[in-house]
């Protein structure tokens, strides 16, 4: 048995630490000497490298001033009628339009001129994704890939988002106006949202009468009944009130339903609510400056390339050689 234990090859754990840590440092040393021969080597080739920045710029900014501009935002609608499903489906038939190019398709669906269309680049409903299950929207899922099995994070049932890219933002209102008007001229929309009108007036009527009836009988019976007066033997004798807390406590309920119903008639009457506008001050998505960052580092790349090349062709042309 000890002969066996004897066999066995101790593991040196202070050696493989040490051995670690040197790998470790010569790695970074390596990274260190690299980063710091980079640094040399462009400090030297400082003037081609501020070269191949103006050329960047110089690129960016002829492209920015070719370039058509475009400018995106979006607004938040309230659906009060339609399920939200049934409204991004209307809304993005619009997005079909824009995709295939049917700008007068487009302009009659939105009620507005070709002109005005042809300056829509695209219009698109996304759905809006509330963290936590709180009713609280936190973020708009525009690559349409939320997980519709999730019970935490939901898409929200009665709020949407819509995207505008367009190029210019004279066009928002006209994209704005031009989606209430399509929503509100569609017959089974129209329909559906009067009945659910009506419904909430008429809810609204029974319930006036509810109170006012609770009021009625509280009032009877805190001031008839509970205030009876009996006489025993010359002697007044006052009956135990009875409560009438149940009664306030229901007209309380029914005036807090009451309230509610009445904000929903008031505020979301329409088939759908503008809840966040267009931004109309917003830059456009292509301005100078992404061009800038984008060029102006393509440039550098392209020309840190050239410069290495230039500077170890000799070593090249014999790693070549060697190689044939």
């Amino acid at each position: 048995m000890d002969n066996n234990h004897q066999n066995i090859p101790e593991i040196n754990l202070v050696g493989l630490t040490r051995n670690f840590f040197n790998a470790l440092g010569s790695f970074i040393k390596t990274i260190g000497r690299f980063f710091l021969k980079s640094a040399v080597f462009i400090a030297s080739k400082i003037l081609w490298v501020l070269l191949f920045v103006v050329v960047g710029v110089v690129f960016s900014l002829v492209l920015n001033r070719t370039a058509e501009k475009s400018f995106s935002s979006e607004l938040i609608l309230a659906s009060n009628t339609l399920k939200t499903a049934d409204l991004i489906t209307s809304i993005n038939s619009l997005h079909e339009y824009c995709i295939e190019n049917k700008t007068d398709e487009m302009a009659s669906l939105l009620g507005i001129s070709v002109e005005d269309a042809s300056e829509i680049i695209d219009i698109e409903a996304f759905w809006i994704i509330d963290r936590a299950n709180d009713e609280i929207p936190d973020f708009i899922d525009y690559k349409n890939n939320h997980d519709v099995y999730d019970t935490t994070n939901v898409r929200m049932q009665t709020r949407i988002a819509i995207r505008a890219i367009a190029r210019s933002t004279n066009e928002y209102e006209n994209i704005k106006n031009g989606i209430f008007d399509m929503v509100n001229s569609d017959p089974f929309i129209v329909n559906f949202n009067n009945k659910r009108v009506q419904l909430l007036d008429e809810i609204l009527e029974a319930m006036s009468g509810e109170i006012a009836n609770l009021d009625s009988l509280q009032q009877v019976e805190y001031f008839v009944q509970n205030r009876t007066i009996a006489s025993e033997k010359g002697q007044l004798v006052f009956l135990e009130d009875k409560p009438t807390q149940l009664y306030h406590n229901e007209i309380l309920s029914l005036y807090r339903q009451n309230q509610k119903y009445k904000t929903e008639r008031e505020l979301y009457s329409d088939p759908i609510t503008l809840i966040k506008d267009f931004n109309r001050t917003t830059n456009a998505d292509n301005d100078y400056i992404s061009y800038a960052v984008k060029w102006i580092s393509i440039s550098l790349l392209i020309g840190l390339l050239i410069l290495v090349i230039v500077h170890f062709r000799s070593d090249l042309k014999e790693i070549y050689r060697k190689n044939l």
